[in-house]
């Protein structure tokens, strides 16, 4: 099981399919990569369309054994997932983000924000 998200795009990008492109690119590669299924935390109006459903209904919970509509799983194949159930831990979500971040990686910080804030997620 992998995680993503959250896939956004700037505001006079949006409409365009951008975000549509980025979902269906990384189901493709994650289903290429081997793995069973996907779980996201957003928003379920637009998430939906791509298949996703609720994690409750895969027998999936936060680590904090609770669900909510936002947090959501699909299976990127039929049956990935029958007979599992149980929390979904996921790693420091920063991580990753702040290796994206940083310098060396051609990431270039705004005048408005520092590279720890860009590390927390306050300004990417």
């Amino acid at each position: 099981m992998i995680t993503f998200g959250p896939i956004s795009a700037l505001p006079p990008l949006q409409k365009l399919g951008i975000g549509s492109a980025l979902i269906n690119h990384t189901k493709k590669l994650a289903a290429e990569m081997g793995y069973r299924a996907i779980v996201i935390f957003g928003n379920p109006a637009y998430y939906h369309r791509f298949g996703f459903m609720s994690a409750e209904s895969f027998g999936i919970t936060t680590a904090d054994e609770v669900n909510f509509e936002a947090f959501m799983a699909m299976e990127l194949y039929a049956g990935a997932l029958s007979g599992m159930s149980g929390k979904f831990y996921s790693d420091n979500p920063w991580s990753d983000q702040c290796f994206a971040a940083a310098p060396e990686n051609g990431y270039r910080l705004r005048a408005d924000q520092s590279y720890e804030k860009a590390c927390r997620g306050d300004g990417i």
